[in-house]
This record gives C-alpha cells, structure tokens and sequence, in this order.
C-alpha cells in the first residue's frame, strides 16, 4: 500500500509556523514549529536574530567526505585545499550574510579534531 505524499507548506495566517504531512519514505524533511526558535535550510541554520550558519548536517557532511579523502591518502594539506573549497561554498553569493567567526582555520580545525589527525 502507498503512502501518500504530502509536502510541507507556510500557513499564510501564521508566518511563525510551518506545517508539514508525511511523504512517502516515512521520514519528514520540513520542520515543524516555530521559526522564531531557528531551522536548517540548504545546509544553512536560519535563526531570525543571527547571521547564517552552516547547519550540523552540512557540518556532517563536510566531516564525511573529508574522512573519506584522508582515507584515500590524503595529506593534511589537501584536507586544508577540500576545507576552503568547502568554506568558497558557504559564503559563495551570501554577501556578509553568513558568519565568518573563525575563518577558514575554525573549520580545519575542527575537521582535524573529528577525524583525529594529531
């Protein structure tokens, strides 16, 4: 038996909430509640009071893919080069609106600390 598919939709009375209906893999993938309390939108946390952020699934993701380049032999400065391509990414056509807290160094950093690289 199929599912049905619903999709996720802004209440025009409401602007703080969003409402959302199953689709048809069983996993919802809109959020649901207030936006006052901020949500990820691709790959970015959108928080009405702040500057952008890179969401934890984006952070995961960066984290995924650069194990799997260091796996294949990758030396600590091609995880640096695949960081700051990463970094172009995030502040790529935002103009001053994502946070630049840290630089590109923050997120090597951290890459360097979840992957355990002394």
């Amino acid at each position: 038996m199929k599912e049905a598919k619903l999709t996720c939709f802004a209440n025009p009375n409401n602007r703080n909430r969003y409402y959302v209906a199953p689709t048809g893999d069983g996993k919802s993938k809109c959020f649901i509640g207030r936006t006052a309390n901020g949500f990820d939108f691709l790959g970015y946390t959108i928080h009405p009071q702040r500057r952008l952020r890179p969401s934890s699934v984006s952070l995961e993701r960066l984290a995924i893919r650069a194990r799997r380049l260091y796996e294949q032999r990758g030396s600590k400065g091609r995880l640096w080069e695949y960081v700051s391509y990463w970094y172009r990414w995030l502040h790529g056509g935002l103009k001053g609106l994502v946070t630049r807290k840290g630089g590109i160094r923050r997120y090597y950093i951290y890459i360097l600390r979840r992957l355990r690289i002394p």
